[in-house]
């Protein structure tokens, strides 16, 4: 595959601010992605994805845990998850090296800082679609 046709994807967005939120779906509105569905709910977001098979996953990082893990982590392992190898990215007002470590360990795809751009979440989305990374399950 050498190149997303990002429109048709189905796009989960869990946590953050009204406001943030807001220039997400903005930045996916720039790019053709309509199919977005935004849970501040930690809890609601993972029924959604024991529902839904989401092609992608923006997380804020201030998203309450989930059953004592981290959202990113409660969608790589939780029950009856239809895609648990979907792509998450989780997004930082301001990241640090260690944070950034502990989001990989847990199965995040990428992290994005704010401010966001369209063209950035295309790279990253594109990336992250057409070069998939493998993971590897482990207790």
């Amino acid at each position: 595959m050498s190149k997303a046709d990002l429109r048709t994807l189905q796009v989960l967005l869990v946590g953050g601010r009204p406001a943030s939120v807001q220039v997400l779906r903005t930045a996916f509105g720039l790019l053709g992605i309509t199919q977005v569905t935004a849970i501040g709910d930690t809890a609601r977001a993972i029924e959604a994805l024991r529902c839904q098979a989401f092609q992608a996953i923006f997380c804020d990082a201030a998203a309450e845990p989930y059953k004592s893990l981290s959202f990113p982590a409660a969608a790589r392992q939780a029950h009856g998850v239809l895609n648990p190898m979907a792509p998450i990215f989780v997004i930082y007002h301001s990241a640090r090296q260690r944070q950034v470590e502990q989001a990989r360990d847990v199965g995040v795809t990428d992290v994005l800082t704010h401010p966001v751009s369209a063209a950035t979440i295309a790279r990253k989305l594109e990336a992250a679609i057409v070069h998939p990374r493998a993971f590897i399950a482990a207790p």
